[in-house]
């Protein structure tokens, strides 16, 4: 049955990709914090403690970056946005 399914799953690169062709702006470095109501609430979680903490341990900021990736974040931008 999980197997069935995979194909039908949208990913969150299409969902951030969908609302850049209705207008919206896309994903950069300067405004990931303003895409957290479309993130899971795990990734919700790690962007709110980056900004609080202004750090993340390893693992978390091994999370958040792939997951930032697969969401169309090139990489520049991702490198820009965990320099700040």
């Amino acid at each position: 049955a999980f197997l069935k399914n995979v194909a039908t799953v949208h990913t969150v690169k299409d969902e951030f990709q969908a609302e850049s062709t209705h207008g919206l702006i896309e994903l950069n470095a300067t405004n990931v914090p303003a895409h957290v109501k479309h993130m899971p609430l795990c990734m919700a979680q790690l962007q709110l403690a980056l900004q609080k903490e202004k750090h993340l341990k390893h693992w978390g900021r091994l999370q958040y970056g792939l997951f930032l990736k697969g969401a169309g974040l090139s990489l520049d931008d991702a490198l820009t946005y965990f320099e700040r």
